[in-house]
Parts: structure tokens; sequence; C-alpha cells
């Protein structure tokens, strides 16, 4: 068993038609938000953002509801042309769809017309059930129940202001990026440096750049991972007349048929591709010039030799790189006793 409990009210509280409760076939949502609308004043004006930031419900669910009552007859909607030339919706809000075909232009009666201020009487059906009053607060005896007029729409709802677009600026293209030295860094690195750069750029380049010279700069910088937005390639080392350590050209004796295959197997790289075969070469001159050989490098970074079994990245199953064997072979020669025998290979001391 439930039951209602009411308290006496004089103040703080809204008169409703029963018949919006009764008859409208309102869902709970929309019965909620005519509450809310005929609570406010009858010129009070709202847009429908102030609706969506007065609940937790978003801009959707609150324009379903905004339709559920203009389908319904509870509010009436009208399109306005503004003087800018766009548009916007205006609606009437009635507190019952019969009132909306009534003429509000009726003239005042001392016969209890709607329009009069005089007039106390209800038109609506039951005259003492037909309006219900919500409490807001306070208590006192229960007030007369007054029917509101009708000749003003008791709330008009105004559409969010629609945002006008900005036309975007058409993008000026800078007519340095057309000179040979521009296009050059732009051929070795895919993109164009920063336009602020443009000048020291062309400076350094001049009309005729040394391609060879900027190739060889920019492969050495990308065989090291550096920034590639980055020019000091450019401005360093193209200016000091290639990379540092790289400088002197390879010795046309070296065998880089013998030494890239074996280094490229050691080292699990696919020599085919241009980045790994010249980072291979650069790395096995490197080792050539330094008196090391290719069984020594085949042995000791095998599967099973000195890398895999000692280096902690070895230990992890990491193959090592053709930097790693440059700068650890002198210590996997050291960890190996001078003159032993190791797969078929004996270690002497390196000059």
């Amino acid at each position: 068993m439930s039951e209602i409990i009411r308290v006496q009210r004089r103040r703080s509280f809204t008169v409703l038609d029963n018949r919006m409760i009764d008859e409208g076939g309102l869902s709970w949502e929309a019965l909620g938000m005519m509450t809310y609308l005929l609570r406010k004043p009858d010129n009070w004006q709202v847009r429908l953002t102030d609706l969506v930031n007065y609940t937790k419900a978003g801009i959707s669910k609150v324009r379903r509801i905004i339709k559920e009552l203009d389908d319904a007859g509870y509010i009436k909607r009208r399109r306005i042309c503004k003087p800018d030339g766009g548009f916007d919706w205006e609606s009437t809000v009635y507190e019952f769809p019969e009132i909306a075909s009534i003429d509000t232009n009726c003239t005042d009666s001392k016969s209890g017309d709607l329009t009069s201020p005089d007039s106390t009487k209800d038109v609506s059906p039951g005259s003492e059930s037909s309006s219900t009053m919500i409490q807001s607060g306070g208590a006192a005896p229960v007030a007369e129940i007054v029917t509101p007029p009708v000749e003003k729409p008791a709330l008009v709802l105004e559409s969010p202001p629609v945002k006008k677009r900005r036309r975007r600026t058409p993008r000026t293209t800078d007519p340095r990026s057309s000179h040979r030295a521009i296009q050059a860094v732009k051929h070795l690195t895919k993109h164009y440096p920063k336009k602020s750069l443009y000048e020291k750029v062309i400076a350094v380049l001049g009309e005729t750049p040394d391609k060879e010279l900027l190739k060889q700069c920019w492969d050495a910088w990308d065989i090291r991972d550096y920034k590639p937005t980055s020019l000091v390639w450019l401005f360093e080392w193209y200016v000091a007349g290639g990379p540092p350590g790289k400088r002197k050209v390879i010795d046309p004796a070296f065998p880089r048929d013998e030494w890239v295959p074996v280094l490229a197997e050691v080292c699990r790289l696919d020599e085919r591709i241009s980045r790994n075969h010249d980072k291979l070469v650069t790395e096995g001159a490197e080792l050539w010039s330094a008196g090391y050989t290719i069984e020594e490098v085949n042995r000791l970074y095998a599967r099973d030799g000195w890398w895999y079994r000692d280096d902690w990245r070895g230990k992890k199953g990491q193959p090592p790189t053709p930097e790693d064997v440059q700068r650890t072979i002198k210590q996997a020669k050291k960890s190996m006793a001078v003159g032993s025998v190791f797969d078929g290979v004996t270690f002497m001391p390196t000059a």
C-alpha cells in the first residue's frame, strides 16, 4: 500500500492543467519539460542551450523532446528571417493544445472572459479537478486555482545562433621554394626545410649544389638515425666537406664483394636495401683497414660465437649491428687467449 503526502501551500507553486497530465499522452520526459517551461513567467525567454544546461540530457535528446511537444500541439514553431540573411526558430509554448486554436485577440468582458484580468473562472472541464498545483517550497492554506491568461504565450524559445563559417584564406606559394638549393634538399629529405631557413640554405648551396657531396652527407646523417628535420648535416658537414670520420674516400682495393655478404649475414641485414648496403660497406672498410679478417668476424659474431656467449645483447638474442661489430671486435679478441684456436681460426694479436 502506498500513499501521497501533501502539504499546504500559498507561495512557490505552479498551476498546471490536469488534462495535460491525464489526456496529453506525453512521455515522462516531455511532462517534465512542460512543467519546467510553465513554471517560468509568460514573457520569459530561453534558448535551446539553456534547456541543455539545465539537465544532464544532451542537445539531441532535448531536440527530440521538443519535437514530441511540437507533434502533440504544445509547441508551435515559426521560422524567422534575420537581417543578415540567416534564419532562426521561434517557438510558442501552450498549456494545452486546444488553447493554440483559440483566437488570442479576444476582447475583455465582465462575464469571465479568458482575457479579463479580473476573471478567476476555470474554462476547462471539471472546474475543481482540472488543475494541479506543484509545490516548490513554503507552507500555507491551499490557494485558489486560477487558470492563467492564454492571450500571451507561456514561453518563447529561440534556437542557438548559427555560427558563420570562416572562409579559409588561400595559401600563397613562396617563390623561393622553386630554387635549386631548396629542391635539392627536398629531393633528399622528402620534405621542404623551414621557410625561416630558406635564405641560409640558398647561401650555403648556391645556384649549383654539389649533389654527390650533398647525398653523402645526408646518407651518413640518415644512417645514424639522427633527427630527420635537422639541417646540421647541411650547415656543418656539407660546409666541412663531408660527414665527420667518413670524409676519406673508401680504398678502391677494399674487397666489398667479400665483406658485405659476411657482415650482412652476421648482422641479419638485407644488403639489397641501399641504406643497409652503404652501412655494411662503410663499417666493413673500417674493419678491413684495421687488419681484421672475414674469418674472425664470421666466427666471433656467428650464432655460436663470442657475441652470443659473452655480450649482454647477444645473450638476449639480439644480433649485432655493423657499428657493434666495429666497436666490440677488439674486446672480443682480447677475451680470447692469444694463439688459441676457435672453430679452426687461430687468434693472433693485431698490430
